[in-house]
C-alpha cells in the first residue's frame, strides 16, 4: 500500500487504495486509508493525519482506562476468589495477574498487528520497545516515588529470565522462522518462571521464619509453664480420635469449587447484605472477559491507525512499533506500577516491570 505515493492526484490515489487488497483494514472498525486519500485526499492529507493522531491518542486513553480501571480490578477480585495465601500473593500476583494486566495491551496489539495483514515488524517492535520503556522509565519512576532496597536474588532472577527470553526471540528473528515446538517452549518457559517465583518466595519465607525463631531463642527469655488446677475427669484429655467423614470429589468439581466466588460453607449463616456482596464477586469474571474484549477491539484500532500513519509519513512499521506503539501501550504499566508503589507495594510493581515484558515476549 506504500506505493500509493507513486500516483499523483486525489482520484488516482483513491482508486489505488480502494482496489488494492493490502490497503483494506480487515480487523479495524473504519477504513482509515479511504478516509485519508478518498474522503479528504489531495492537499488535505496532512489534516487527515492530524485527525488520526488525535483519534489515536483517544484510543490509547481508552486502552489505558480499560486496562487500569476494569481489567486490573477484575484480576484483583479473581485473585481473592482463588484465595491466594498472603505469603504467595506478592510474588505470585506481581509476576502473573499484575504482569498479565499490564501486558494485555502489548499482547493484543501484537496479535492485532499480525492479524491485520501479517505485519510482524509492527508487533515485535512494539513488544521490544515497550520492554525497554518499562524496564527503564517505569522502574525509575517506582524508585523515585517509593525508594526501597532491591532484593538481590529476585532481581537477578527476573533479569536473567527476561534476557533469556529476549535472546531466544532474537535467535528466532535472525533465523527467520519458528517451529511449533519452539512456540510451546515459550509457554513452558513462562510456566517454569512462575513456578520458580512461587517456590523461591516460599523458601525465603521459611528461612526468614527460622532466623526469627533462632533470634527469639537466643534472647534467653524464660517461658512460664501453666497447668490446669482442675483435676476432674472432664479436664483429662482422652486418647480418642474423632471420626470424620469426607466426600470424595473429583478434580473437576474441586477446580469449580475453587473458582466459585461464593463461600458455600458460610452462605447459610450470612445475612442478606453479606450474601449480596458475595454475589457481586461473580461479576469479576464477567468484567474480566468484557474488559478483555474491549482491549482487543481498541488494540485493533490502534494498530490500524499506526499503519495508516506509517503510509502517510513513509515510516516503516518497525520504527512505529518501537516508538509510538510501545510508548502508548506502556502507559498502563506506568500507571498501574506507580499506583502499586504509592500503596506500599513497590516490590510488587518492580517485579511486574520485568514480569510484564517477559510475559508479552513469550
Amino acid at each position: 500500500c506504500e506505493e500509493v505515493h507513486n500516483y499523483k492526484g486525489k482520484e488516482a490515489q483513491c482508486d489505488f487504495v480502494t482496489e488494492t487488497e493490502s490497503c483494506e483494514n480487515e480487523e479495524g472498525l473504519f477504513e482509515y486509508n479511504d478516509f485519508i486519500y478518498c474522503l479528504l485526499g489531495g492537499d488535505l492529507v496532512p489534516l487527515a493525519a492530524v485527525i488520526l493522531v488525535i483519534w489515536w491518542l483517544f484510543c490509547f486513553c481508552g486502552l489505558a482506562v480499560c486496562a487500569d480501571d476494569y481489567f486490573c480490578p477484575a484480576l484483583v477480585v479473581i485473585s481473592k476468589t482463588l484465595r491466594l495465601s498472603p505469603n504467595v500473593a506478592i510474588s505470585f500476583f506481581g509476576v502473573t495477574f499484575l504482569a498479565f494486566g499490564n501486558g494485555a495491551p502489548d499482547v493484543f496489539s501484537a496479535l492485532a498487528a499480525l492479524d491485520s495483514g501479517g505485519d510482524p515488524g509492527l508487533g515485535l517492535g512494539g513488544l521490544l520497545g515497550a520492554g525497554m520503556f518499562v524496564t527503564s522509565v517505569v522502574c525509575g519512576a517506582i524508585a523515585i516515588i517509593r525508594p526501597f532496597r532491591v532484593m538481590q536474588r529476585p532481581f537477578m532472577r527476573d533479569v536473567i529470565f527476561y534476557l533469556c527470553g529476549i535472546y531466544w526471540t532474537f535467535c528466532i528473528l535472525w533465523r527467520g522462522k519458528i517451529f511449533f515446538l519452539e512456540s510451546i517452549g515459550f509457554l513452558l518457559v513462562w510456566v517454569f518462571y512462575v513456578i520458580v517465583v512461587v517456590v523461591s518466595g516460599s523458601i525465603y519465607k521459611k528461612q526468614k521464619a527460622q532466623e526469627e525463631s533462632k533470634k527469639a531463642g537466643a534472647d534467653g527469655s524464660e517461658s512460664k509453664l501453666r497447668y490446669p488446677v482442675n483435676n476432674s475427669d472432664d479436664s483429662i484429655c482422652k486418647n480418642e480420635e474423632p471420626e470424620y467423614e469426607f466426600e470424595d470429589i473429583g478434580p473437576l468439581r474441586s477446580l469449580l469449587e475453587a473458582c466459585n466466588p461464593i463461600n458455600l460453607e458460610e452462605w447459610p449463616e450470612m445475612r442478606w447484605w453479606a450474601r449480596m456482596y458475595e454475589v457481586f464477586k461473580a461479576f469479576g469474571w464477567l468484567g474480566f472477559f468484557v474488559a478483555l474484549g474491549w482491549i482487543y477491539v481498541i488494540a485493533n484500532e490502534v494498530v490500524a491507525i499506526l499503519q495508516a500513519l506509517g503510509i502517510v509519513m513513509k515510516i516503516s512499521s518497525g520504527i512505529l512499533g518501537l516508538t509510538l506503539l510501545a510508548w502508548g501501550n506502556s502507559i498502563g504499566d506506568l500507571i498501574a506500577d506507580t499506583v502499586m508503589a504509592r500503596q506500599g507495594f513497590a516490590r510488587m510493581g518492580f517485579a511486574a516491570c520485568f514480569g510484564g515484558p517477559f510475559f508479552s515476549i513469550l
